[in-house]
């Protein structure tokens, strides 16, 4: 069955949305991520989870708009998507989420809750 012009536009501009808010996303987990402070391997372990998260959304919809078919220009617009908000705006609204994250971390007693985040994150450990 062939996909109409329509759907195939369509398609294109919900994948330009999809990128956005993968991009926007992403942005948020890692400001998170800095301001628990994980190490290399957390780094690797959160960022595989990540994207096999994203790597589900994606064929989820394909499915969905294409009719589960794989197309170029799909892949293309989220990539284009998501590098343009990352680059451009993924540093604001880091630098605006670690900051009142911060403070929140600071205000708040989370202790015993932050050092199981720690642990699970495999912080280097200070040496006193």
């Amino acid at each position: 069955m062939e996909i109409s012009m329509f759907q195939q536009t369509s398609a294109f501009l919900w994948a330009f949305v999809l990128g956005t808010v993968i991009a926007l996303s992403y942005t948020v987990f890692v400001s998170v991520r800095d301001v628990f402070s994980c190490s290399n391997v957390g780094v690797f372990i959160s960022d595989a989870v990540f994207s096999f998260f994203v790597s589900v959304i994606h064929f989820l919809y394909a499915v969905a708009m294409t009719e589960g078919r794989i197309r170029l220009y799909v892949i293309a617009a989220q990539i284009i998507s998501f590098f343009v908000i990352w680059c451009f705006a993924g540093r604001y609204i880091k630098k605006y989420i670690v900051y009142y994250t911060g403070k929140i971390k600071a205000f708040v007693c989370l202790k015993p809750i932050i050092r199981r985040i720690n642990i699970f994150c495999l912080t280097k450990r200070k040496n006193k």
